[in-house]
């Protein structure tokens, strides 16, 4: 009896390796791209013709061309940031009381400082480096999201803290001296509110770089492609550059459904052999 268990031990193990190592021999495989070729050079082989439809993917340089001008028209996306206003003004508010530079400032110049910061967060402040790199952009504008709406804003009708306070200087209304600001320090209360959105901007960009289309035109199942001796041209050596990518994915893919029939046969092997280990 003990001979016996032994056998089944080892014979039971050794079936099913064997079912596996058939399986994987017999099951249905795409076979890899067997060609090497080169634009300009002649066709080694003889008649080709497509085994399957394909797309014509286009070259990775005329590609990037098409989305890189796409791109010029795509805005980045900003939001709004509230609690900037609302807590530089109640900073303001502080100081009025609190700072001897602005309480001894008659109401006329408080009010204007206030009024003007207000403005200012209103219209929207930004950082000068992003304000600079739309101004040079071909849009020369931005997406401002307020709420789940967004809409498309000229980028000089905002500011940057260098701008915001020269003109809450070079504006001032009659009996108001920019000499008189500045020493009340109001480049304190600037601060960048419309804030760059990175995750919706890259998703947007993502977005409509795919309105590029990546292929142009199909080849269909028996379609000429190339004959033994034919020279390579550019259109060729793309059509060749295509079926080779299209093989070799679907290739890949075939593999791994073998390797995760395998890995279906070895866990019902290691169950079985638990089973008779026990």
């Amino acid at each position: 009896k003990k001979k016996t268990r032994i056998k089944t031990k080892v014979f039971v193990p050794m079936v099913f390796i064997i079912a596996i190592l058939f399986i994987t021999y017999i099951f249905p495989r795409q076979s890899s791209f067997k060609y090497t070729f080169s634009e300009g050079r002649p066709w080694q082989y003889g008649l080709l013709t497509a085994p399957f439809d394909f797309p014509i993917y286009k070259p990775a340089e005329q590609l990037k061309a098409e989305q890189d001008s796409i791109l010029e028209y795509y805005e980045p996306y900003f939001e709004v940031n509230d609690d900037v206003k609302v807590n530089v003004l109640a900073d303001f508010d502080a100081d009025v009381n609190l700072n001897s530079r602005l309480s001894q400032l008659s109401p006329e110049y408080k009010l204007y400082i206030r009024n003007s910061i207000n403005e200012i967060y209103e219209t929207g402040v930004m950082r000068s480096d992003e304000y600079d790199r739309i101004l040079k952009s071909r849009t020369g504008a931005l997406r401002l999201k307020k709420g789940n709406i967004a809409e498309s804003r000229n980028i000089e009708s905002f500011y940057t803290i260098r701008s915001a306070y020269e003109k809450i200087l070079n504006e001032t209304p009659e009996g108001i001296y920019d000499s008189v600001l500045k020493s009340a320090n109001i480049n304190e209360y600037i601060r960048e509110n419309v804030i760059y959105d990175e995750a919706i901007s890259e998703k947007a960009r993502l977005e409509f770089v795919q309105q590029v289309d990546i292929s142009r035109g199909m080849v269909q199942l028996g379609q000429r492609i190339i004959d033994q001796g034919e020279i390579i041209d550019s259109r060729t050596y793309n059509i060749l550059s295509s079926l080779k990518q299209v093989t070799e994915e679907r290739s890949g893919g075939a593999t791994k459904s073998t390797w995760k029939l395998i890995g279906q046969f070895v866990l019902i092997l290691f169950k079985f052999t638990s089973f008779y280990m026990y």
